[in-house]
């Protein structure tokens, strides 16, 4: 008779990772929108934070393949 194979476990790091990169990113985001004093910045703030959220978008992506 076969053993079961083992559960596998979620990687937390990586889904921990993947949501704090992307919360960051989001917060850029709404700092750069709501702060009056950074409107010059607020374009290039914008981006950068859009950057971030889809780094850690990616870094998601690669934890759930993992899980699979």
């Amino acid at each position: 008779m076969s053993r079961p194979e083992p559960r596998q476990t979620i990687p937390r790091s990586g889904l921990f990772g993947g949501v704090a990169i992307t919360t960051f990113g989001t917060a850029i985001v709404v700092i750069a929108i709501l702060v009056p004093a950074a409107r010059e910045w607020m374009v290039p703030l914008i981006l950068l934070g859009l950057l971030v959220s889809m780094a850690g978008g990616l870094f998601l992506l690669r934890s759930k393949r993992a899980i699979k």
